[in-house]
């Protein structure tokens, strides 16, 4: 295994070279080295890299499931940058972004409450009418929308599912193995946590120093609201568990615990988005 990952952490520096570093940065080059490098200590393993773009995109597809499927923390963990591009949503909303590693996340929850495409998502108050509802829909907590300006809107699993898109273009929800890479460049479950809950420093126009992470808010799926005391974080990822539940990804701020929930779809989260 440690030959495996010697070879490995050589092949995720050569990769990380060659491919491009649009694909992999930081320690998604020196993970994916892990990833094959156990791999390589196990099992014979060939991805070749042809100069054809659609060959490269097929490979570019195996090489990252196995940098996101190979769960390795032993590299130096990553730290959030502010850049200073922002996104603007549907209606109108700007978010600063944040560079981790070769993602781009957006610097707070999303707050839109139309669809890509212009068209309304519903907006339900009614603990009754949100525990029926069987289309997307989205609230903001307690029904206050400061509360929302800062935390986010909340959705429920069909308007973060929706085909006609929640995040902006060329934009999407995280997949839970994209939530679990955001753990793994920040160091595992045992750091993450604590960094995620860290002050980002500002840029050039972002005055904001806030963390990635702010006290998360949500909606049971009985319409109820949790306690504005909570002092844990939630967001949705686009990866059903079931035909009744979604996973999530959850962070306790008290001992910045973190755990990959199946919650059940008719639930209220917020959304982060990543780019594309």
């Amino acid at each position: 295994m440690a030959t495996g990952f010697v070879a490995g952490t050589i092949t995720g520096a050569f990769l990380g070279h060659n491919v491009g570093a649009a694909l992999w940065v930081g320690c998604w080059g020196l993970g994916l080295g892990a990833a094959v490098g156990a791999a390589i200590g196990s099992v014979k393993i060939s991805i070749p890299i042809h100069g054809d773009q659609a060959k490269f995109n097929e490979n570019r597809k195996k090489l990252r499931s196995y940098a996101l499927n190979y769960r390795y923390t032993m590299v130096p963990p990553a730290h959030f940058t502010r850049m200073q591009n922002n996104v603007t949503d549907t209606d109108g909303n700007v978010y600063h972004t944040l560079a981790l590693a070769g993602q781009v996340w957006m610097a707070r929850n999303l707050i839109v409450t139309h669809y890509r495409n212009g068209e309304t998502i519903t907006n339900i108050k009614a603990n009754g009418d949100w525990r029926k509802a069987a289309a997307g829909a989205t609230c903001n907590y307690v029904n206050d929308s400061s509360v929302s300006n800062n935390n986010g809107n909340l959705y429920n699993w069909n308007a973060m599912n929706d085909k006609r898109g929640l995040c902006p273009k060329g934009w999407h929800v995280p997949s839970l193995s994209e939530w679990s890479s955001l753990v793994t460049c920040l160091g595992g479950e045992s750091a993450a946590g604590k960094r995620l809950a860290e002050a980002i420093p500002a840029v050039t126009g972002s005055l904001s120093e806030d963390p990635f992470a702010l006290p998360g808010r949500f909606r049971y799926a009985n319409g109820e609201y949790s306690s504005a005391k909570g002092l844990s974080y939630q967001w949705w990822s686009s990866t059903p568990a079931d035909n009744l539940t979604g996973k999530a990804f959850y962070m306790g701020n008290a001992d910045g615990g973190i755990m990959f929930t199946n919650t059940d779809k008719q639930s209220g989260l917020p959304v982060r988005c990543l780019r594309d």
